[in-house]
């Protein structure tokens, strides 16, 4: 029960179709897509808290869309800190 912060590299999050029943996701709203060359940036807005996931272009075929998508968060990629 103790509150923690999960700290993760961009590029270790996967951005899933909303309803996607893959495991350790959250829902959230793709608010921002932005191409830089090799990778794409994504923002997140899960429940008031803004993820920064990062893509390449060819994972992320959708790059112009926004709206409801899942947050999936890599089993091990993470490093859990405390508050």
């Amino acid at each position: 029960g103790e509150m923690v912060t999960l700290a993760i590299r961009p590029e270790e999050l996967r951005v899933l179709p909303p309803g996607s029943e893959a495991g350790n996701t959250l829902p959230g709203h793709l608010s921002f897509v932005r191409e830089l060359g090799e990778r794409v940036e994504l923002r997140i807005d899960c429940q008031g808290r803004e993820i920064i996931g990062s893509a390449s272009p060819g994972d992320w075929a959708a790059a112009a869309c926004t709206g409801p998508v899942n947050v999936q968060f890599i089993p091990g990629a993470g490093s859990i800190l405390a508050c």
